[in-house]
């Protein structure tokens, strides 16, 4: 309606389900709860992070073209992947790793859903190529962080 450009990411919790089968099911329920409040932390008022099935996030960037809104979504991944949480019940050598897939309006599409689907492609591409990474649509691998 503004002509502004919107981002959307899809997050993934990587290995999700390896904590809920090794750690309970509590343990895994704090993973998301964390995640969640590590995205809170890192997006504005006025961006709209939602749950989006199982270990899966929506995020909503109104004016935030890719290549800033895929700043935003490797910060949330640093940060993540960069902090122990023992006091999650997890052991001191386990970190929480997430995938991220970008599309941008109006640059990959004009239609939500299309936006929807084109993030979520992005997002698959981000697990196939090795997890714990960005991938904008249409630019490819920016940056993949080996272990």
């Amino acid at each position: 309606r503004h002509q502004e450009p919107l981002s959307v990411l899809m997050v993934d919790i990587d290995h999700f389900k390896r904590f809920n089968d090794t750690y309970g099911h509590a343990t895994g329920d704090r993973v998301l709860q964390t995640v969640a409040r590590a995205m809170k932390n890192a997006l504005r008022n006025a961006d709209i992070c939602s749950r989006h099935g199982g270990e899966e996030f929506a995020v909503l960037l109104p004016n935030t073209p890719g290549d800033a809104a895929y700043s935003v979504a490797d910060r949330v991944r640093r940060t993540l992947s960069g902090t122990r949480y023992t006091g999650l019940g997890l052991p001191p050598e386990v970190n929480i790793t997430i995938s991220v897939g970008v599309a941008t309006c109006p640059r990959d599409a004009t239609v939500f859903d299309e936006l929807m689907e084109l993030a979520d492609k992005a997002l698959y591409r981000a697990k196939a190529d090795g997890r714990d990474m960005v991938v904008l649509w249409g630019a490819g691998v920016r940056e993949r962080v080996m272990n």
